[in-house]
């Protein structure tokens, strides 16, 4: 039964990551700057952003240049003289040409870039408050469904010892074996929902881990950081394994 009582309690420190803590505050804080959603909400923001100055750009000169150039070779003659007259020749053109009036198309396209870059915003804004509230939700959960694991290992603990004793009370004649066969469907079905427990835990920290607020030992740490069995503990009250041990009643 020792054996038993002790795997137990290994397995809620080991589901639970009891050695260290994630307050909410932390797990808010890692969602907000890890969240792969708010990532490229942020990113598409900085696109949209870039729409205002390529709409102002409407109103800045353009600048055109030009040129060609050459080599022009010839024979000249001069009083009887034929000279060569070859030489080199170029040119160039610089425009400078300043907007002043296209029909009001810069200053809607401006208008029009300013307000997909406010409508961004808020876009990014619903999706902040959507992830910090997915955060907190995936965070209760841990918690819950750690004292939930807690719980139905105390109650496999309890109905473990009282197995024991209903099997003491058997081989002195005092109840009958049927009186063993259900205190041992007791024992299975509580093993049962433990196992359902430390799933629903897994799942929960799965989720706590893909809302940005740490991988899964971090969900198991903010559980254990958060649970008010870890802040009776802290306080100087019994654990649940202690409980267990001092022989609590069944859940």
């Amino acid at each position: 039964m020792m054996k038993s009582v002790s795997a137990s309690v290994m397995l809620v420190m080991m589901l639970g990551g009891v050695a260290r803590g994630q307050t909410l505050q932390d797990a808010l804080s890692a969602a907000y700057a890890n969240n792969p959603t708010l990532q490229t909400s942020r990113a598409q923001l900085r696109v949209v952003d870039e729409n205002v100055p390529q709409a102002l750009a409407g109103w800045r000169p353009s600048v055109t240049l030009s040129g060609s150039a050459g080599y022009n070779q010839g024979t000249a003659r001069s009083r009887g003289i034929y000279g060569d007259t070859d030489r080199q020749i170029g040119s160039g053109t610089a425009t400078v040409t300043q907007p002043l009036y296209n029909g009001g198309r810069t200053v809607a396209g401006t208008r029009r870039a300013e307000n997909q870059v406010l409508a961004q915003r808020a876009r990014l804004l619903a999706t902040e408050q959507q992830v910090l509230s997915d955060t907190v939700q995936a965070y209760v959960a841990v918690i819950r469904d750690q004292e939930t694991l807690r719980l139905n290992v105390n109650n496999v603990q309890v109905l473990q010892r009282q197995l024991d004793a209903t099997n003491e009370r058997f081989r002195v004649g005092e109840i009958t074996r049927t009186d063993v066969a259900q205190a041992e469907s007791r024992l299975a079905g509580a093993r049962a929902t433990r196992a359902n427990a430390e799933g629903t835990l897994q799942t929960s920290r799965a989720t706590f881990a893909r809302a940005g607020g740490g991988g899964a030992g971090a969900a198991g740490g903010a559980a254990a950081a958060g649970s008010p069995g870890a802040q009776r503990a802290r306080g100087g009250g019994a654990g649940v394994g202690e409980r267990a041990g001092g022989g609590g009643d069944a859940v």
